[in-house]
């Protein structure tokens, strides 16, 4: 919350949304790995194919905005 709060704050600095986004793609990254390491073995094929299946639905591989609140 407070890097979106500093991103309002700073909406005409590119500076700002540069760093908002990598943030919002590390989040993504560790949400993934964290996920890969709690269902264990056997459902992380499936993990991948139901990521893969939502990045062809959506049309992209990486999200061009900050997940937080998101709701698909």
């Amino acid at each position: 919350m407070l890097a979106l709060w500093i991103t309002g704050i700073y909406w005409f600095h590119p500076f700002a949304w540069i760093a908002f986004e990598f943030m919002c793609v590390d989040m993504e990254i560790d949400c993934d790995e964290d996920a890969v390491q709690n269902i264990g073995s056997d459902n992380r094929k499936r993990y991948a194919e139901v990521l893969f299946d939502f990045s062809k639905r959506k049309g992209y591989l990486l999200p061009t905005f900050c997940p937080l609140g998101q709701v698909t």
